[in-house]
């Protein structure tokens, strides 16, 4: 059996995943599982392997222990193109801790999440035996920060950080045996593979909306404290909520994820009919009280999770067009999903989601069937596998 070293550096892959990037995590430690005897690193204290075939062999805390970089240097590395570590200093005792460890190992593949973390620990010089699920694009990440970036330098330096995580992430997509992206835009070499995201919870289904016994309501769910959410909130409630309100008076919206800014939670439930619940345990709850899923998201990198959350739950989805645009062509305009191109497009889908009982539970249930079919952990666990044992 194969021998792979998984480390996991920003999270307890064993514990109950709190967000999407953790899930993510977990299902991936748990595909790779399936192929190959695991060692695992973390750099949380504590971790303990609750899996077959899967052994800590490292488990401390670490401060990140990098260089501090002057001014200058900001600068001159934006213009290192031919050096994969141009943006990211390394974090010397972690890189440590695992050349130690790969050097004792005999390891088949080493295997970690992100690009960033894989130059932070300076993984590059194991190039060829590295699996990295880079989830998305290195230059997603940048892109992200771009519209909360204030003065003008600011902004030119993310523009060139945007450049040169893009010719990284094009480099190492050629470089490392194999590369996994979510978005399938991204996939454009022979070393690289679309590995979908994949809702969490796939045992979990609400039953069909009843129309007769549910209000007219409508939820947002997702992380409150990240940009393209906060962005995609404010826009939805300002262009499209408003016009929505207008025309259909006992709409209610609520907004659902964990989130820490509390002025920004009081101009949300400003609007009438509007609730921010914050972090909900039991998120079923939220599901199945409501008619629709909305997902206004225009920005950002990767899939969105919450998108296919909202299938797996069996309820009607009206999404931008960015969202259901990185799934290619699997999901279908008003057979799976609405598909809003304009905010008129996006009022329009919300009217028929919360008015006509018909067409909301074709959407729920044929999007649901989709979910079974592309995006379950079979098909997530066969892709992991299958790209392991190719070569083999």
């Amino acid at each position: 059996m194969m021998k792979i070293l998984f480390i996991s550096s920003h999270s307890d892959p064993f514990l109950p995943p709190s967000n999407g990037e953790a899930q993510r995590t977990r299902l991936f430690l748990e595909a790779c599982s399936k192929v190959a005897d695991l060692d695992v690193i973390t750099f949380k204290a504590g971790s303990v392997s609750n899996m077959p075939n899967v052994k800590v062999v490292y488990s401390q805390e670490i401060a990140e222990d990098i260089e501090l970089e002057g001014k200058l240097q900001k600068w001159l590395s934006l213009i290192r193109l031919w050096d994969v570590n141009s943006l990211f200093l390394r974090y010397k005792s972690r890189e440590k801790v695992i050349d130690d460890i790969v050097s004792k190992g005999n390891y088949d593949y080493i295997v970690t999440r992100y690009i960033s973390r894989t130059l932070q620990y300076g993984l590059w010089k194991y190039h060829d035996k590295l699996v990295i699920d880079c989830d998305d694009s290195l230059d997603s990440y940048f892109r992200n920060q771009l519209h909360s970036a204030g003065k003008w330098t600011a902004r030119l330096r993310l523009h060139l950080m945007i450049a040169e995580s893009a010719a990284i992430t094009k480099k190492f997509t050629r470089g490392v045996h194999r590369v996994f992206f979510s978005n399938i835009c991204n996939v454009n070499s022979e070393h690289a593979i679309f590995l979908p995201n994949i809702p969490y919870h796939q045992k979990l289904k609400c039953d069909d909306v009843i129309f007769a016994e549910t209000t007219k309501r409508i939820v947002f769910i997702g992380l409150l404290n990240y940009g393209p959410n906060i962005w995609g909130v404010n826009y939805f409630l300002k262009n499209i909520y408003t016009s929505l309100k207008k025309r259909v008076q006992d709409v209610e919206f609520y907004i659902v994820g964990w989130i820490n800014d509390n002025k920004l939670k009081e101009c949300w439930m400003s609007y009438p009919d509007v609730h921010v619940t914050g972090f909900v345990e039991n998120i079923t709850d939220i599901y199945k009280n409501c008619r629709v899923v909305v997902i206004p998201i225009y920005q950002g990198g990767g899939t969105n999770i919450k998108f296919l959350e909202a299938l797996q739950m069996n309820r009607a989805c009206v999404s931008t067009d960015f969202v259901v645009d990185a799934f290619g062509d699997t999901f279908v305009d008003r057979q799976d999903v609405l598909v809003a191109h304009t905010d008129k497009e996006f009022v329009d889908c919300i009217y028929d989601a919360l008015t006509d009982e018909s067409l909301n539970r074709n959407i729920s249930n044929n999007g649901y069937a989709k979910i079974q079919g592309y995006y379950s952990f079979k098909v997530f666990c066969d892709i992991v596998s299958e790209a392991f044992n190719q070569y083999n």
